[in-house]
Order: structure tokens, then sequence, then C-alpha cells
């Protein structure tokens, strides 16, 4: 007789312990950032806008249109213009 292995006994597993049960070294890492000075996050998030301003700066000078984000440090491009199929491939003729 033959026995099959179903896996979502063991996807359950996982998933317990990834969503349940945070890992103890995350928990320190938690403890360790409540413990920052406000000021910390302050310099961060002016940090970060800094950067995000400059790639906008970057983006506009060379004519590609972005959304403006609200709230984080990323930016989408709209690549559209470029006629690549994907933006793996437009990210490939940049490197080259």
């Amino acid at each position: 007789m033959r026995v099959f292995f179903h896996p979502v006994g063991a996807i359950r597993k996982v998933h317990n312990f990834l969503t349940v049960g945070a890992p103890a070294p995350l928990q320190r890492a938690g403890v360790a950032v409540m413990q920052l000075p406000v000021s910390y996050y302050e310099e961060l998030a002016k940090l970060y806008q800094q950067k995000r301003n400059h790639i906008l700066q970057i983006l506009d000078t060379v004519g590609i249109p972005y959304f403006v984000p609200k709230g984080a440090y990323y930016v989408f491009a709209d690549i559209s213009k470029f006629g690549y199929k994907t933006d793996v491939e437009f990210a490939t003729y940049l490197i080259k």
C-alpha cells in the first residue's frame, strides 16, 4: 500500500508559526526600536523624503512620468511610453 504525503498539514503548521508566534529575535528588535527617541524617526523620515525627492528630480530631468507617493519613500514610474513589454525588459535595457 502506497501512502501519499499531503502537504496541507505541514502548510498549516508553517502558517501558524509564521503568523501566530513572532520569533524571539524580532521581539527583541521590536523592544529596541520602541526605545529609540522620537527624534530618530523624525530624522529618518527627513532622510527618506530627501532621497525620494532626489529620485523625483531625476525622473523630472529625464522626462519619465511617475506617481507621487503619499507617505512612502518609493516611486512608481510610468515607463509605458518607452515601448517595452515589461518592466524587466526596460530595466535590462537600462543596464545594458
